[in-house]
């Protein structure tokens, strides 16, 4: 019904009538027929997220190169990482203020795990970087179009590693009476239609009370088991190096 901003819009508005306003400063707005099909509908993008795939033949996208092997991929199976990115940004004219439905899109990175391995980080941030940016007006209408034709199709959850940040969505902001949220995000990596394997990323503090970026991250246990172990020993390899250079490691 909502996205992370309608949800925030909600909840602020719950906020400032529990504080005495006679009314939400700003006033809910539903127009979906701004997000309406064209007519007739013409899906005019390539969507893979919608990909009817046969389920051995995929698995999910690692985290890392050492996730690849923990999950026992092989070098020749498909790996995706799946983007929810928001497109509140994408309609031209804007959207009004105060609409609170549901405005984001369903974006995949896709390759092979042998590729993954064999390359360096920067090959798997710009695979993600180009479907993120691959969400523009053109794309956000064509997924409208593609629902009508498709009957609202899922997309494929079977093996797929989900991604999606509310580091700014402002479940910070949220203010019942008495005081500032001291969280606000997923409770779990599991989130309805979201199955168990999946990142958010959220606002959060660290001991001293420092703002950062939280990663809440999702995997199967042994996934997980090892994943624990390779991020302790990049852990200390770049506290050993902050020692020898002039680079601060993050105590987030």
């Amino acid at each position: 019904m909502s996205d992370a901003p309608g949800v925030v819009q909600f909840m602020k508005a719950v906020g400032e009538m529990a504080r005495g306003a006679s009314s939400p400063s700003i006033l809910p707005v539903w127009q979906r027929h701004l997000l309406q099909a064209m007519d007739p509908p013409h899906v005019t993008c390539t969507h893979r997220e919608y990909d009817e795939i046969v389920a051995d033949t995929i698995i999910s996208i690692p985290v890392d190169d050492n996730m690849a092997h923990s999950l026992h991929t092989k070098p020749h199976e498909v790996v995706r990482v799946l983007c929810i990115v928001n497109a509140r940004a994408k309609f031209d004219p804007p959207l009004p203020t105060g609409y609170y439905g549901n405005v984001f899109a369903f974006s995949v990175a896709l390759t092979t795990a042998g590729k993954l391995c064999e390359n360096p980080l920067g090959y798997a941030v710009e695979l993600v970087k180009k479907v993120k940016d691959s969400v523009t007006e053109e794309y956000r209408r064509s997924v409208s179009d593609l629902m009508v034709i498709k009957g609202r199709p899922h997309f494929y959850g079977v093996g797929l590693y989900v991604v999606s940040s509310v580091a700014r969505a402002k479940f910070g902001e949220v203010d019942y009476g008495w005081g500032k949220s001291v969280y606000g995000g997923p409770a779990k990596g599991e989130v309805g239609a979201i199955l168990g394997e999946s990142c958010f990323q959220i606002p959060g503090k660290n001991s001293k009370g420092e703002d950062g970026i939280m990663v809440l991250i999702s995997l199967p246990v042994q996934a997980m088991e090892r994943f624990l172990k390779q991020l302790d020993c990049v852990l200390k390899d770049q506290q050993v190096t902050a020692k020898k250079s002039k680079f601060i490691v993050s105590s987030l």
